[in-house]
């Protein structure tokens, strides 16, 4: 399976009644069919594709 394939985002929202509060972008690898919080290089990488994806918006 293509490393691209097994890379994501989870995103953690907090919010109240006035609306949303906090954003927080998780990077993860996906590992024997299992999503793992990405660490170190692994997930340098993810952020930096989130930012060169995000550009612009």
């Amino acid at each position: 399976m293509p490393e691209a394939t097994r890379q994501g985002l989870i995103l953690e929202v907090a919010g109240d009644r006035y609306g949303i509060r906090q954003l927080r972008c998780i990077p993860v690898l996906i590992e024997n069919e299992q999503p793992q919080v990405a660490e170190g290089e692994a997930a340098r990488r993810i952020m930096r594709l989130l930012r060169t994806a995000s550009q612009g918006l």
